[in-house]
């Protein structure tokens, strides 16, 4: 923190995350399913988000149930548990700011 102008000074990080392995978490296998037009799959240990005619895009890991893309690392996905610990939803952070909500099918 700046004491003279009294602002906070963010720096880039030269931090890097490694991609998502299939085996990250709980298996990897809790994830892959179709959430609305998204697909979640696993190829060569790597988790990967597609939409309808769209890319594969590599997940990165941040924690056990929240994501980012390697593409896009400002975006966010987050995969959300029922009481029993099954994922029932996907919810994308868009670049309107706004989460898109996904049920899984």
């Amino acid at each position: 923190m700046d004491q003279k102008s009294r602002r906070v000074k963010l720096e880039r990080s030269s931090t890097t995350l490694a991609p998502a392995a299939a085996t990250s978490g709980s298996d990897g296998k809790d994830y892959i399913e179709r959430y609305g037009e998204r697909t979640i799959s696993s190829e060569n240990d790597a988790l990967y988000l597609q939409r309808e005619g769209g890319p594969k895009l590599r997940l990165t890991q941040l924690s056990r149930d929240e994501y980012t893309l390697e593409a896009v690392p400002e975006a966010r996905l987050e995969f959300v548990r029922d009481e029993n610990g099954r994922i029932k939803e996907l919810h994308v952070l868009n670049r309107s700011g706004e989460w898109e909500i996904s049920k899984r099918q």
